[in-house]
């Protein structure tokens, strides 16, 4: 069986409608995509893609944190220093991570699989103790 995809167009009639720019993200997004003017879903994983091209896999979208999974480990990034950097701040002070939450998260929002992401919710268990 051969499937063939027809591309569709569509125009606007004349007074239908109005086209916008897309926001400029820069080439890293942003990392709190509250920031965004087109809160969408076409603008939210444009920026998600963007954040994960320079490797970037944590968001905010507020106060959730939203996990893009590598399929890699990144070096240093889940280790002491890095957990006593994120100790006291607020979220928004640095960077989006995991170790930004543990001292008053609620709920931790990963896709991995469709579940909580099993790799990031021991270091989750363990930054909230921590803190």
């Amino acid at each position: 069986m051969v499937t063939v995809f027809i591309p569709q167009t569509f125009a606007l009639a004349d007074g239908e409608g109005q086209v916008r720019r897309r926001q400029d993200l820069g080439t890293g997004g942003v990392e709190d995509m509250i920031q965004l003017t087109d809160l969408h879903e076409a603008a939210l994983l444009w920026n998600l893609k963007l954040r994960y091209d320079r490797n970037l896999i944590y968001t905010y979208a507020g106060s959730i944190l939203v996990a893009v999974n590598p399929y890699r480990m990144f070096d240093g990034c889940y280790g002491i220093e890095s957990a006593q950097r994120y100790k006291g701040k607020m979220i928004g002070e640095l960077p989006p991570h995991l170790f930004a939450l543990g001292s008053g998260c609620v709920f931790i929002f990963t896709f991995s699989s469709g579940n909580i992401s099993t790799d990031n919710m021991p270091i989750f268990v363990k930054t909230a103790v921590y803190h």
